[in-house]
């Protein structure tokens, strides 16, 4: 029998213990609940019947965020998608709540790839997310000021930070209430994995001066293979004439 991925038997975190499930139901029940998505609830069950071994639950932050670029996790076990239960959270640190912003932005960048429904998930999310990184005082000017949106979610003014700090104002729009709507948050995680993923590589990762290196591979190396396509199609057709004694009239 094939071994499951790293791990030499299958981990199930179904607890089939019936004392042992009683007692964690009635601890639940002090618990406070949470509304979760669809997505989520799936990967519950897959979880409970040790599918996604050797998880041994949902992924926190730092591996959600690494197996999206890397497909691994912060350990180092392939996993080839995040593994996610987003829900609202206050308690996200400074940091998590610009990492999720930045993402969102990113993949607002794709433009054209992006579905427009899409876009009008990722463009209420990212709004509400940035409207409530701002002050109290700020909140009424968040989006007529774009630099001040810009610096509540890191972004510099150098390099690629500038590209998508231009970006910015046009993606965001006005926060007419207090949470995010409900469809919303059922949508945005299949949304994220969607274009987070989707043709993930090297060329997408590393950067060079600052900027993804896609952008000097589409901006300068067609250029580049344009000349030495030129350069080698004229070196076949004088070899060719060689080799034919073609005579070119002049």
């Amino acid at each position: 029998m094939i071994k499951p991925l790293g791990s030499d038997k299958l981990m199930p975190l179904y607890v089939a213990d019936d004392a042992k499930r009683a007692e964690l139901l009635k601890e639940a029940e002090g618990l406070p609940s949470i509304v979760i998505s669809s997505a989520a609830a799936g990967n519950a069950v897959m979880l409970a019947g040790g599918y996604f071994t050797p998880l041994t639950g949902y992924m926190n932050v730092a591996d959600s965020m690494s197996v999206a670029k890397t497909m691994k996790t912060t350990g180092g076990q392939f996993w080839p998608t995040p593994v996610l239960n987003v829900v609202e959270d206050a308690s996200a640190t400074t940091e998590m709540k610009q990492q999720f912003a930045k993402s969102m932005l990113m993949v607002l960048g794709k433009n054209i790839a992006v579905k427009e429904n899409h876009k009008s998930v990722l463009k209420e999310s990212l709004s509400w997310s940035v409207y409530n990184m701002q002050a109290d005082s700020v909140k009424p000017f968040y989006k007529s000021e774009p630099n001040i949106a810009a610096a509540s979610i890191g972004l510099g003014s150098e390099g690629f930070d500038k590209i998508m700090s231009d970006l910015l104002p046009s993606s965001l729009v006005k926060v007419k209430n207090s949470s995010l709507s409900d469809e919303s948050k059922k949508a945005l995680p299949e949304i994220m994995k969607l274009y987070l993923i989707h043709n993930q590589s090297f060329l997408t990762d590393f950067k060079f001066l600052g900027f993804p290196f896609h952008y000097w591979y589409t901006a300068q190396f067609l250029l580049i293979l344009f000349v030495l396509l030129c350069l080698y199609y004229a070196v076949s057709i004088d070899r060719m004439n060689r080799e034919y004694d073609f005579v070119e009239e002049t």
